[in-house]
């Protein structure tokens, strides 16, 4: 029975070794924890920084679609007084035409060597 008992103790102590050496020592689990945070805090500014990013993507779009529909508004004034200015200038060139049909003739009346 002494040798059975030896025996059983000898088996205990060899057990309570080998789950001591297999549960976690506290230093790993603080190093653990340590890491946990570390990679949360990185989540965390990445998940910032992506956010900011599409922020300032959204603006550019905004500002982009801005410049886009001032260019064509300026393109459709351009066009605008562009066909002003033809119009204008078709005047004018029939004012000119309606001058020089008023004045011609009085002149060539007026000076009768010019015809010879």
């Amino acid at each position: 029975m002494e040798k059975a008992n030896k025996d059983l103790n000898v088996r205990i102590v060899e057990y309570e070794t080998k789950a001591f050496a297999a549960s976690p020592r506290p230093s790993t689990s603080r190093r653990q924890e340590t890491r946990i945070e570390e990679l949360t805090n990185r989540l965390m500014q990445e998940e910032k920084e992506k956010s900011e990013t599409a922020r300032l993507h959204r603006s550019a779009d905004k500002s982009a679609r801005e410049m886009k529909f001032q260019l064509l508004e300026s393109d459709r004034q351009r066009l605008r007084l562009e066909e002003e200015v033809k119009g204008y200038e078709t005047k004018v060139q029939s004012l000119r035409q309606e001058y020089q049909d008023l004045v011609c003739p009085s002149f060539m009346v007026n000076q009768p060597h010019a015809l010879t």
